[in-house]
């Protein structure tokens, strides 16, 4: 199976069963070195960088 068909159908399983990320805390633009020292000390979730 090629990379491009096996993500298809990760894709296709993760949108059926409605899985969705966990995100511990969203950081503006400004917020990029506080957001790394978040990650430093391990978040549950993702955190997100707004543009």
């Amino acid at each position: 199976m090629s990379a491009i068909a096996a993500r298809s159908r990760i894709s296709r399983a993760v949108d059926s069963i409605g899985l969705k990320p966990v995100i511990d805390h969203r950081y503006g633009l400004g917020e990029v070195p506080t957001a790394f020292d978040h990650l430093d000390r391990g978040p549950f979730g993702k955190i997100v960088i707004e543009l």
